[in-house]
């Protein structure tokens, strides 16, 4: 069965982090993928290591959602390719990727990763759009929470019988620590002394993952935790007004911005706790690495989160935009070494049983074989 897969871009993501991973699990004799990017962002991307487990990549460069070259061009693409069904990921490809789709005459499969999109002027109108394409196009749409599969059936007027919830899956294997890992080492390396508490966050630097709120938490718990270091994994177009935040704050000396790392696992098993204060959020696979390495975490309530993180079992939880809560749970998590251990390790065993990449494969698999069933179509139409 040939896939092609259409996606906004490349970028280290959450999204594309999961395609990576079904990049490399899928068994090429039964699901031949093939990529096709809307753009090249600059910087580093997921592009090699997708092009690394044999899965080709082109891109369909553009003028945003207005070219109809573009869908003309991607519909032809996808004909070339000979695609048994188009699965698109993200905004952009869900209305560009499934219009092709059905200019192509092929069976679309929409993903949805997220419910609200970066350019907050077109929101409502890209919704809409959106919205239309999956109701006349895309059977079924993928969710990856519980509570994701309600807000999207609201948001985009879809029957349920229409959703199909398939959790993102992690690759334990790629986040195994490395025997001679150095915890000493690679601590010294980030720049946290002996002695010092190490609070990392992982996102990218965007004002609705609320890494303002923790830059004020920071401030707030100086005198109670001297000695807690931030470590923020990301970038983003936030970062330098987060730095300012923290020159502000009065804590830029104890606050260090890494950019995009490819040792996150490193960083994740040298930290003391993980600390994810978004403010919107439908999946975490940055949360789920930590649980899974068996790092402390403390979130915000919020869908796809709730449903791994249970307060008082696998973690802390609370109010997203709270910082009083927040600086409690981050208090509460570095003053109690032995509780917070507890907690990760019920994490770990939970993410080892519920998050294995075998059976997320095998469900898509049978998700794209049901659709190419229902259209009617053979291999090599």
């Amino acid at each position: 069965m040939r896939v092609t897969v259409v996606i906004d871009d490349l970028r280290v993501a959450g999204a594309q982090r999961v395609l990576a991973e079904e990049a490399r699990a899928f068994d090429p004799c039964a699901v031949a993928l093939q990529v096709v990017a809307l753009a090249d962002p600059p910087g580093r991307s997921l592009a090699s290591e997708i092009a690394s487990s044999g899965v080709p990549i082109t891109y369909a460069v553009g003028r945003g959602l207005l070219d109809v070259r573009r869908i003309l061009r991607l519909a032809r693409l996808i004909r070339s390719q000979r695609a048994n069904l188009v699965h698109t990921h993200l905004t952009y490809a869900n209305i560009l990727g499934g219009l092709a789709a059905g200019l192509a005459r092929r069976p679309l499969v929409a993903s949805m990763h997220g419910l609200t999109t970066d350019q907050p002027r077109f929101n409502e109108v890209k919704r809409m759009v959106e919205s239309i394409i999956l109701r006349s196009l895309a059977d079924p749409c993928i969710v990856v929470s519980k509570s994701a599969l309600d807000e999207t059936s609201r948001n985009f007027r879809l029957p349920r019988d229409r959703i199909e919830l398939l959790p993102n899956a992690l690759d334990l294997g790629a986040l195994r620590i490395p025997a001679s890992f150095d915890r000493a080492a690679k601590r010294r390396e980030l720049g946290v002394a002996p002695g010092d508490k190490a609070i990392c966050t992982i996102a990218r630097l965007d004002p609705d993952k609320g890494h303002r709120v923790l830059l004020g938490v920071a401030e707030t718990l100086s005198s109670r935790h001297p000695r807690a270091r931030y470590l923020f994994v990301g970038a983003g177009r936030a970062q330098q007004e987060l730095q300012e935040v923290a020159a502000a704050a009065r804590v830029a000396q104890r606050v260090s911005f890494l950019g995009v790392r490819e040792d996150v696992p490193e960083i994740l098993a040298a930290s003391d706790l993980f600390v994810l204060p978004s403010l919107s959020e439908t999946y975490s696979v940055a949360v789920r690495e930590a649980m899974a390495l068996g790092t402390p975490v403390v979130a915000t309530r919020l869908p796809g989160i709730v449903e791994v993180v249970v307060p008082g079992e696998t973690g802390w939880l609370v109010r997203p935009g709270e910082p009083g809560e927040l600086a409690s749970a981050i208090d509460e998590a570095l003053s109690d070494p032995q509780r917070a251990a507890t907690c990760a390790e019920r994490a770990r065993k939970f993410i080892q049983d519920q998050c294995a990449v075998g059976p997320h494969i095998a469900r898509l698999e049978a998700i794209y074989r049901n659709v190419v069933e229902r259209a009617g179509r053979t291999l090599g139409s």
